[in-house]
């Protein structure tokens, strides 16, 4: 277990340039927050929803970090400056992903989506930015990049090849990518 911590901590350290140890990554509201989800997430898979409610929301108090006990969380999420990241019950996220504060991981209505899944899934090793809101069950492919405003990195769209209907096809991503660039910055 203690190594575990430990290869955590490093994950971090290697994404995050400020901190100078590893004391002070412990510091960190979205390692609190990381910790109390696995606490709360375990009291959810026992059916124990009250309790897993309880550490959540006790969580959510302490570091204005909101995660549903019921999302899947991979190995080394980082959650730098967390304030205000919500994600839901039915998201699901790889590892080594980073995401920063203001996000939201949130969900559509049941009947528009695929049945039971209503949140966002992210695979590994992908980056979330300030202020991004992902919304629906779609599926953010490994190592993408995505911004409040659509920035170059995290463009995609919906593939249009019959796979899964949330899946992102990034092979036209710099044509995508500059089309809302010109939706968002309009030439004056």
């Amino acid at each position: 277990m203690f190594n575990g911590l430990v290869a955590y901590l490093d994950s971090i350290k290697a994404r995050d340039p400020a901190p100078r140890s590893r004391w002070e990554i412990l510091l960190y509201p979205g390692l609190l927050a990381v910790g109390m989800h696995r606490i709360a997430h375990w009291l959810f898979e026992a059916d124990l929803f009250f309790l897993a409610r309880f550490v959540n929301h006790l969580s959510r108090w302490l570091t204005g970090i909101d995660i549903h006990p019921g999302a899947t969380i991979g190995r080394h999420l980082f959650i730098d400056h967390g304030f205000g990241v919500v994600i839901g019950e039915t998201a699901e996220i790889g590892d080594n992903v980073s995401i920063y504060q203001c996000v939201t991981l949130g969900g559509t209505d049941p009947a528009n989506g695929i049945g039971g899944k209503r949140h966002p899934t992210l695979c590994d090793d992908v980056i979330v930015g300030s202020g991004a809101q992902i919304l629906g069950p779609v599926i953010v492919s490994s190592r993408a990049r995505r911004r409040q405003r659509g920035g170059d990195e995290g463009c995609a769209r919906r593939r249009s090849d019959g796979g899964h209907p949330g899946a992102f096809d990034l092979t036209r991503r710099d044509r995508i990518c500059a089309r809302l660039r010109a939706l968002w910055h309009p030439v004056q």
